[in-house]
């Protein structure tokens, strides 16, 4: 067996994670994969290294599943098993200065889109804001209820 140099332990426990940047999504691909650029804390851009197409990864992924995939530009963690570049797997979101929250507070919750869309909750009040269609779909019965004043404003209100 092979003895392992103190400075291949060294590059292997460097590697098991890393900053990174998407540079390249391919949906199409199963499953959908990322390119990206591992950050190496030095600015020379001769040094940093471009990965294959590497898997990443969502908060749910099973038959009920949350499908948000990375933007190009997206900065995130690279984690590796044992430090293998063989095994990479992007994990999303880690804010970086080009995208960082319009309104950072520990009683919001947003998830925000890449045209501005957004759903909002701060201190139990929800917005949502939709510069497109909204659908909402029932196949069986439909209740909006309120326990102040409930409100429709359009520029045409069909009731059927």
């Amino acid at each position: 067996m092979p003895r392992e140099l103190p400075t291949d332990n060294a590059r292997r426990a460097e590697n098991m994670w890393q900053y990174a940047t998407v540079i390249d999504l391919d949906c199409g691909q199963r499953p959908p994969a990322v390119k990206v650029v591992l950050d190496d804390n030095d600015d020379s851009e001769a040094e940093r290294q471009t990965t294959d197409w590497i898997p990443f990864a969502q908060p749910r992924a099973g038959k009920g599943y949350i499908w948000m995939p990375p933007q190009v530009g997206e900065q995130g963690i690279v984690l590796s098993s044992g430090g293998e570049m063989e095994t990479l797997l992007f994990v999303c979101g880690v804010f970086a200065d080009e995208f960082l929250p319009e309104n950072p507070s520990a009683d919001l919750t947003e998830i925000r889109f890449p045209n501005d869309d957004f759903f909002s909750h701060d201190k139990g009040d929800l917005t949502i804001n939709c510069t497109g269609n909204i659908t909402i779909q029932s196949g069986a019965n439909f209740t909006v209820s309120a326990s102040g004043t409930a409100s429709i404003n359009g520029s045409k209100v069909l009731l059927n």
